[in-house]
């Protein structure tokens, strides 16, 4: 089996989800209806910040996202979850002006500690 690069695009959903997943008892099944090309470590970081993933899970999931004999991809794992995580709040911006869907937009972007978490943690990093 390949492991995916975390560096090098791939055709992935956009909305690594929870709902999005779908498991039929034998496989687990993607939904594409948001295909497009993406880097791995970004739907990695959209799939652990949308299911709130433990960070001892996600610690799990970072080795099969690296080239064998190089160290987990951590800098740019919570660059990418801070980038899919402003994705999301900018896309909840955009819907709150221009969607016919009756949801409260306005409060699910009001509301922006994840993002904040995010990003406190990637610039952690990046100073260190």
């Amino acid at each position: 089996m390949r492991t995916p690069s975390a560096d090098r695009p791939h055709l992935r959903t956009q909305r690594p989800a929870a709902a999005n997943i779908i498991d039929d008892g034998k496989k687990l099944w993607l939904s594409t209806g948001y295909a497009g090309f993406q880097l791995a470590l970004f739907d990695l970081g959209g799939l652990a910040s949308n299911s709130e993933m433990p960070q001892s899970m996600r610690e799990n999931c970072l080795p099969l996202f690296r080239p064998p004999g190089d160290r987990p991809p951590r800098y740019r794992f919570a660059a990418m979850t801070a980038a899919s995580l402003l994705r999301e709040t900018m896309w909840s911006m955009v819907s709150e002006i221009h969607s016919q869907v009756d949801f409260d937009f306005a409060k699910y972007h009001g509301e922006p500690r994840p993002l904040r978490a995010a990003y406190a943690a990637f610039a952690a990093m990046r100073h260190a």
